[in-house]
């Protein structure tokens, strides 16, 4: 006689014995690969074409390599690991070192020698912005100031104008606007025109300018202030076009 013992009802796992964490596995896996993309980044900028050496000056620039000026740090970590704030980079400046100073006064030297050969034209440029060619024609024309007295140095640039901060020096936001309004005024008056009539005339044709935009935009069913900017460019060169077409005309 043969006695079977009774199985047990095996137990079946309905859900998964392991659960995983879903948003935090999505956080590492973003955070690898902006690592990734970070060290890529890391890894072509430091074997991109540039230029960090005097021979690597030599090698990749066509032309003659007059002076070389070592790098002045404007963040620069006192002891302890506290940092300065924006540096002062002038050669008058106590905290520029001795090498930085010697050669803007070396620059200076060069373009006094090119000049005293007829040369009166000279060109400070980079590839890229913020490569230090404002600072380095700021402190030229400190060096050749302190060996001849008087420098005129003009900023141009008045889009972002750099040199008052370099050179340190305070302006107000309406320093110069008499001065260039007295000029414009004083011209017009060597020409023989009346400043104000011709003041006059001016607002007058923007005024007409202005309603022409207006009233082009309102047959779009649109308001001047709802146009993009690159719509309201076109509906001036249009009104202009047509003040242009007039005087023409008549």
């Amino acid at each position: 006689t043969a006695v079977l013992s009774p199985l047990s009802t095996p137990n079946i796992a309905i859900v998964a014995s392991k659960s995983y964490n879903i948003p935090r596995l999505r956080l590492l896996a973003g955070l690898l690969c902006a690592a990734a993309m970070a060290a890529g980044i890391c890894t072509l900028a430091a074997l991109r074409c540039t230029v960090q050496t005097i021979d690597g000056a030599r090698n990749r620039l066509d032309g003659k390599n007059i002076v070389s000026i070592p790098h002045e740090g404007a963040g620069r970590s006192r002891k302890g690991g506290k940092k300065r704030g924006r540096m002062d980079l002038r050669i008058s400046s106590p905290a520029i070192s001795f090498a930085f100073a010697e050669s803007i006064h070396s620059v200076a030297s060069k373009l006094e020698h090119e000049h005293s050969k007829g040369r009166s034209v000279f060109l400070f440029s980079s590839v890229t912005e913020g490569e230090g060619k404002s600072t380095i024609a700021a402190n030229t024309a400190l060096s050749l100031a302190e060996s001849h007295g008087r420098v005129l140095f003009i900023d141009l640039d008045l889009r972002r104008p750099v040199q008052t901060e370099i050179l340190d020096v305070k302006l107000s936001k309406h320093s110069g606007f008499g001065d260039l309004l007295l000029s414009v005024t004083c011209a017009a008056r060597l020409a023989g025109a009346d400043s104000e009539k011709a003041l006059y005339d001016a607002n007058e044709k923007f005024i007409a300018r202005f309603s022409a935009m207006e009233a082009a935009a309102d047959e779009r069913g649109e308001t001047l202030a709802e146009c993009a900017k690159s719509e309201k460019l076109s509906l001036w060169a249009r009104a202009k076009s047509s003040e242009k077409r007039r005087k023409t005309e008549n």
